[in-house]
């Protein structure tokens, strides 16, 4: 049995499209794996951000911004320590800035990444 794909509106499949620079197709595909929360956070940030990138709005509520910056330094410091100024490093960053919000702080975040489909970060 062939798997079931998510249907989306015109609109929000255009919207993200012209956001993202995806094709439309590919921006269809892309919005159907991802979760009702990510699909959300990353409509929100279309619509509040100017891009040409995106960052997770969480980022930008005042209650959660200095938790962020100080976990976000923790996480620069240790990935510097561990392998100094590397390309690609920003994904290891990434990934145990979301880690440590999500267990600590029970926060999901986005990463850059996950936000900007097409984007190839360093």
């Amino acid at each position: 049995m062939p798997p079931v794909t998510q249907q989306f509106d015109a609109e929000t499949v255009m919207r993200v499209h012209r956001a993202t620079g995806l094709g439309p197709l590919q921006t269809r595909d892309h919005l159907s794996k991802l979760s009702e929360h990510h699909r959300r956070q990353l409509l929100t940030a279309i619509e509040q951000q100017s891009g040409p990138t995106y960052h997770d709005p969480i980022e930008d509520d005042p209650s959660v911004a200095p938790l962020f910056a100080q976990v976000r330094q923790e996480v620069e410091t240790l990935v510097e320590a561990e392998s100094g100024l590397r390309l690609g490093r920003c994904h290891r960053i990434w990934h145990l800035t979301q880690r440590t919000l999500r267990e600590r702080h029970g926060i999901e975040w986005l990463t850059p990444a996950q936000l900007n489909p097409g984007v190839a970060f360093d």
